[in-house]
């Protein structure tokens, strides 16, 4: 599982981050791939320290990520601990920034930090062996 974890951490463009609300109710976020990341036990995002992702962050530090690879009809949903850095404890982050990331310009940037706890890879046939009927031109 190792292996399909990295591939697909690799070829994925974007992800899902779930964290709670005040209330309890999830708030997802789609971001971009993870500026720093070792394996798929550690991963570093860029992100606003006004975004509500931060301040549910702030005030719980559990949170999900989803990333799914639709070639292959396959997703890891992982689990862990968010804890959030300032930019200052990193060198040059700008080499670390892609064109997409340069150009938000957070005003207050900071570094989200996501702690790996559980990994769980699914792996789906194709949807037509789901159901045939779906793709049925009757």
């Amino acid at each position: 599982m190792n292996n399909d974890a990295e591939r697909i951490l690799c070829e994925s463009d974007f992800m899902i981050l779930s964290t709670s609300d005040e209330a309890g109710f999830p708030h997802s976020k789609i971001i971009s791939q993870p500026i720093l990341r070792q394996s798929y036990h550690s991963m570093k995002f860029y992100l606003s320290a006004s975004s509500q992702t931060v301040k549910n962050a702030h005030k719980n530090s559990k949170g999900s990520l989803c990333v799914l690879q639709s070639d292959t009809y396959e997703s890891l949903l992982l689990k862990g601990l968010l804890t959030i850095d300032s930019i200052s404890k990193y060198d040059s982050i700008s080499k670390h920034l892609d064109q997409y990331k340069k150009v938000l310009q957070y005003p207050d940037p900071v570094i989200l930090c996501f702690e790996i706890m559980t990994l769980n890879h699914i792996k789906n046939t194709s949807l037509t062996d789901i159901n045939p009927k779906l793709f049925n031109n009757q």
